[in-house]
């Protein structure tokens, strides 16, 4: 394993569309080890349940084939548009 570096994708989910999916890709000829998401604010209603929430956190491929993706699905249900943060980890790997 060799050239390990971080992306880092943004996108933001509305308060019209809720739900919403951002996608950090590796760069060409490298695959990704792993990663995940966060919302920039963190959100709860009185009684503390979380109003934005993150469903689902995978790795994925696109046309190139090989898992170069790292894929956050999420939810926003406040009042305000929401920032969600993706990162995925990625090096070159010897096959």
């Amino acid at each position: 394993m060799s050239g390990l570096e971080v992306i880092l994708a943004t996108g933001t989910l509305t308060t019209t569309a809720r739900n919403g999916t951002v996608v950090a890709t590796c760069p060409t000829g490298k695959r990704v080890l792993g990663g995940g998401g966060d919302f920039t604010i963190r959100v709860s209603d009185a009684t503390g349940a979380p109003q934005n929430t993150i469903f689902a956190s995978f790795p994925s491929t696109n046309v190139s084939g090989g898992f170069n993706q790292w894929t956050v699905r999420a939810f926003n249900n406040t009042l305000s548009d929401r920032e969600l943060r993706v990162w995925a980890i990625c090096a070159s790997v010897a096959p």
